[in-house]
Formats: C-alpha cells, sequence, structure tokens
C-alpha cells in the first residue's frame, strides 16, 4: 500500500487533481443547463477524475523508455510500480466508469466509448510518433482534443445540448492547453537533459508569450459560452501579473502552474455563473 501511495503522491496527486475536477464538472453541469443533483454530480467527477487517472497511466506506458534514460527518479522507472499494475489499475477503473455509466447514465456511454478510443490512440501516438515529435504544436493539439471530449461526457449528466458544445468544446481546449503549457515552462537552469519542455524549445520569454496568448483565447471562448464580458476584464489583472513574471522570472515561473490552475477555474466559472 505504501508504494501506491507514494506513486500517488509523485504522479497523480489527488490533493491537486480531486478540487480541479470537482470544480470544473460542477461548472460544467451547470453551463448545461439541468443539475442532476449531488449524487450525480459526485458520481460523474468520480468518472472524470479516473479518465485523467487511465491518462497517466498511458502516459507511464509512452514515457517508459524516455523515462528510463532521462528521468530514472519517476516510480516506473525505479522500479516502485510495474507497468503490469498500471495495466491492471486502467482496465479496473474503465470496469467501475462502464458499470456507474451503464447504470446511471446510459445514454453517455457511447461518448465514454468515443473518449476511451481517443485516448487509445493518444497512447500509439496516433501511429505518427515521428511526425508527432518533429512537431510539438501538432502533438500538443492532437493530445489536448480529448479534454473536450471529456467535458462534453461530463456535460451529458447535465442535459448539455447540440448549441453548447462549441462553446465549452473552445473553453476546455484552452484550458487544457493552458495546463499542459504551464507545466512545461522552465527557467534555464531548471530544465533537465533530454526532457522536452516548451521553454527549452522556444525559450522561456517565447514560450510565456503563447501561455498569455492561449490564457486571453480562453477568456475569449469563456466570454462567447457565457455571454458575458466579465472573462475579459479578469484577464485584466492575469496581464498584470504576466507582466511581472517578466520582469521577475525567477519567482514568476515557479508559480505558472499555480496561476494555470486558477485561470482555469476563473475560466469554467464563467460558464457555471453568468453574472
Amino acid at each position: 500500500m505504501q508504494r501506491w501511495l507514494t506513486y500517488q503522491r509523485e504522479r497523480f496527486p489527488l490533493a491537486q487533481y480531486a478540487p480541479l475536477v470537482l470544480v470544473t464538472g460542477f461548472c460544467v453541469l451547470r453551463y448545461a443547463g439541468d443539475f442532476p443533483g449531488w449524487g450525480p454530480y459526485l458520481a460523474v467527477s468520480l468518472l472524470s477524475l479516473l479518465l485523467y487517472l487511465q491518462l497517466r497511466v498511458l502516459d507511464e506506458f509512452k514515457d517508459y523508455h524516455d523515462d528510463l534514460a532521462h528521468r530514472p527518479y519517476r516510480p516506473v522507472a525505479r522500479g516502485l510500480i510495474r507497468l503490469g499494475e498500471l495495466a491492471w489499475l486502467g482496465l479496473g477503473a474503465a470496469a467501475l466508469q462502464a458499470l456507474l455509466c451503464a447504470w446511471l447514465m446510459p445514454s453517455a456511454l457511447p461518448v465514454l466509448a468515443l473518449v476511451w478510443a481517443y485516448m487509445a490512440l493518444m497512447g500509439k501516438e496516433f501511429f505518427a510518433h515521428g511526425w508527432l515529435a518533429a512537431r510539438p504544436v501538432a502533438y500538443l493539439l492532437s493530445h489536448l482534443l480529448v479534454v473536450p471530449l471529456m467535458q462534453v461526457f461530463v456535460g451529458l449528466w447535465g442535459g448539455l445540448r447540440a448549441e453548447g458544445v462549441p462553446g465549452l468544446a473552445a473553453l476546455s481546449l484552452c484550458a487544457g492547453a493552458l495546463m499542459e503549457l504551464g507545466r512545461k515552462i522552465r527557467l534555464p537552469q531548471e530544465e533537465e537533459a533530454g526532457v522536452q519542455t516548451y521553454s527549452a524549445l522556444w525559450g522561456w520569454r517565447r514560450a510565456l508569450a503563447v501561455w498569455a496568448a492561449v490564457a486571453a483565447a480562453g477568456a475569449l471562448a469563456a466570454a462567447w459560452a457565457s455571454g458575458r464580458a466579465w472573462p475579459l476584464f479578469a484577464l485584466a489583472g492575469l496581464l498584470l501579473a504576466i507582466s511581472q513574471m517578466y520582469q521577475r522570472p525567477e519567482r514568476g515561473l515557479s508559480t505558472i502552474s499555480a496561476i494555470s490552475a486558477l485561470w482555469v477555474v476563473v475560466l469554467y466559472l464563467a460558464l457555471a455563473f453568468r453574472l
């Protein structure tokens, strides 16, 4: 049990994932129109959390050889947890998801199956590893499309209608990109040999500019989806924080992951509370 707790702490920290899943799930259900009640809300939040766990399991398989070469300190690379054990964990999560969904929301099962199918393609890097590896933006976008699929699945539990899908998809795509960029922007002295980050590819200044552009796009998507302008006003505060990051990068870049998560919450709150 202790080794699984260690794995959870290092690779799937529930203290970070669970609050974000609960908040975004609540907001998506409110946006969908018909909040289904606390029981279904907690059920779909659990299903969503398990989807993120399955993404982590797929990452462990996909990155195994790179981790052995460049990140031997990770739990799987150092032998704490075996890939076979993670495979059973992912399959067990899928069985629980299928049972809960079939019991509480059978109409959402096809979308759940679609999410799984897309995740399987991600695990194989769409059978185009070399092509995607040479094109980091294409790689990022191809792997982020699973986020709108996951949020549409959540929205179905609240009666999401077709006209609400484009706004939700645009916002969740920006939110996913913001989180992914935020965790891969570092100062030069923090880069690891053989580990691909956006700051290593583009330099931290350009990477931060891309991150800021995505944050602004997220505000536009939130304003469009909610029909309100206040996310654009909130953007002014974020831009001020970004200017401070450029002036004091040692402090600013160390908080970029936390700021990414906070901004994602702000964007989703625009869906839930159309002020």
